[in-house]
């Protein structure tokens, strides 16, 4: 009997162990389980934003196919306005030569005839330095001054420098101060002829 109470004994502990160990299973089971759960909602909501991010490409993608398509229409039509304008251009290309060949005639006289001038103003300037010479010899010869330079040679330095220079260089050397203070201009001067 005693036998039989030990085995009793035993079983009953044996049976609580059991019950333990599969009460403790049965707790790390279900810790597992709402592990799992958890995991299965969050790859849930991955699967749900990866699903809205592949539609929202997808929509963008229908877009740009559009837009493609709308790209490839407007170049065609460029293409053919493109060919069109060129076919025009071959005309417009012909009068815009013939009008540059235009400027470049009216463009090479205008160039002939400002060479034409300026030869000309040459000449003019030559001329009027010679009649300004031949007025001043006339003038030298027909009028008297009233004021007359003593001690001044005419010689050809004389006469090439006129009277008004050689007047000038006297006033410069004998009064400088003069010169400084105020401006005198030489309103005429002749030179006297030897007689």
């Amino acid at each position: 009997m005693m036998m039989v109470e030990d085995i009793k004994k035993d079983f009953n502990k044996s049976l609580k162990e059991i019950q333990e160990n599969t009460a403790k299973e049965l707790q790390v089971l279900k810790e597992k389980q709402e592990n799992t759960i958890k995991q299965v909602e969050v790859l849930t909501e991955k699967e749900e934003k990866t699903y809205k991010q592949v539609m929202e490409m997808n929509k963008t993608i229908l877009d740009l196919k559009r837009e493609v398509d709308t790209i490839k229409k407007t170049q065609s039509e460029a293409t053919l306005e493109i060919e069109t304008l060129g076919k025009k251009s071959g005309t417009i290309d012909l009068s815009i030569s013939n009008r540059i060949q235009e400027m470049e005639e009216r463009i090479s006289g205008a160039e002939d005839s400002i060479e034409n001038i300026g030869t000309t103003i040459k000449e003019n300037g030559k001329c009027k330095k010679i009649l300004t010479q031949n007025i001043q010899e006339i003038q030298d010869t027909i009028r008297r001054p009233n004021v007359r330079i003593i001690g001044v040679d005419e010689n050809e330095d004389f006469q090439l420098k006129g009277p008004a220079n050689i007047f000038n260089k006297i006033i410069e050397e004998n009064f400088p101060n003069l010169k400084n203070e105020m401006h005198m201009n030489i309103q005429e001067a002749y030179r006297t002829p030897n007689r």
